[in-house]
């Protein structure tokens, strides 16, 4: 007894899924940077210059709302090599109130930067999550009241 051939039909569909949209922006001067941050904190943010914060400029960790509380910055901050030159922040301990899942690389923070607070540190006061911090040089004042890093 003959057998006819079998033939299989094979139908492969491939689904192309778009990367998830990245947002990033690229900053000029402190004042943008200002903005920018009292709308959102999960930017990618790249320098394209030096950020230099003029003394009359009202000066608070980034993030932290009106109310007191903390949103983190969780997005990656490349300073290309660019330094941030006189933030002050006497009362809330950091250029950020807080980080969360967060990446900071390439920059400097100059000797005329000064964090203090309770709990202090130059980019933040406390950490949840992940960190990455690769080449960024501190020669800011930091004064910690309790904890100071």
């Amino acid at each position: 007894m003959m057998h006819a051939p079998l033939f299989f039909v094979v139908t492969l569909v491939v689904t192309w899924l778009a990367p998830p949209f990245e947002s990033k922006v690229t900053v000029h001067s402190a004042a943008q940077l200002i903005k920018l941050f009292s709308s959102t904190c999960q930017e990618d943010i790249d320098l394209g210059n030096d950020l230099i914060f003029s003394p009359d400029t009202p000066q608070h960790s980034f993030c932290l709302k009106h109310d007191g509380t903390c949103t983190p910055f969780s997005g990656i901050f490349n300073g290309n090599g660019y330094s941030l030159k006189g933030a002050i922040m006497k009362e809330t301990g950091g250029l950020f109130c807080g980080l969360k899942d967060a990446s900071f690389q390439n920059f400097t923070f100059d000797s005329s930067c000064v964090f203090q607070g309770e709990i202090a540190g130059a980019l933040a006061p406390y950490v949840s999550g992940s960190l990455t911090v690769r080449n960024v040089v501190s020669h800011a004042v930091v004064k910690g009241g309790q904890y100071a890093g």
